[in-house]
């Protein structure tokens, strides 16, 4: 299943369906969808029936449309019959369709002043598809927060691309265990983040010493 997907997609999911059992086991398949981004292409199919013969295998094919929603949505699938129960559950995240891009603006705020940003917004700009968003940051610190949290990536890739995330993370978890008041949830992230790059990092090690 995608993680993302974008507007007017069509998912081909299938269901693998096996029954090791020496006996005909019958049973159903349910979808439940959180959410209004995607729905099935036969309604119908939300409950489906299913007849496997011993030590038979199958498979059937779910088609899902993909709305213009942009939202996260959570995809239940659960089997059911006498002798088992089985589910699994995905959350795929649905954008515009189109080719995203970020227009940015900064500025300093001095008391009793009034800063104003004027952007131009692109006359191909899909309708519904723009968000807009706000930050204030009382002190310094809130800004170099906000850089950790740009940082904080997982670890993938080669050794340089390795590199180029993990080494940031050192300093990012340095500045956040030397000043009190840091937000813990973005420290234990970015500790994991970075224990995760260093075990790479050691598989690309050479026995004769070098990467």
């Amino acid at each position: 299943m995608p993680l993302e997907v974008a507007a007017g997609d069509l998912i081909r999911l299938p269901v693998a369906l096996v029954n090791n059992l020496p006996e005909e086991v019958k049973g159903s398949i349910k979808f439940q969808i959180e959410g209004k981004g995607v729905s099935l292409a036969l309604p119908s199919l939300v409950d489906s029936k299913f007849s496997l013969k011993e030590e038979q295998r199958s498979r059937k094919m779910y088609d899902l449309n993909v709305h213009n929603e942009r939202e996260s949505c959570r995809i239940t699938i659960k089997g059911n019959s006498p002798h088992a129960n089985d589910s699994i559950s995905r959350e795929i995240e649905v954008v515009p369709s189109g080719f995203p891009f970020q227009i940015f603006g900064s500025g300093l705020i001095e008391p009793g002043m009034k800063d104003t940003h004027n952007f131009k917004v692109p006359k191909e700009l899909l309708k519904g598809t723009m968000k807009t968003e706000i930050k204030l940051y009382c002190t310094p610190a809130g800004t170099l927060t906000e850089a950790i949290k740009s940082l904080n990536k997982s670890p993938c890739g080669c050794f340089e691309q390795t590199s180029m995330t993990s080494y940031p993370l050192t300093m990012a978890v340095q500045y956040l265990k030397s000043h009190e008041g840091t937000d813990e949830s973005l420290l234990a992230s970015c500790l994991k983040n970075l224990s995760s790059g260093y075990e790479r990092l050691k598989g690309y090690e050479c026995k004769n010493g070098g990467f």
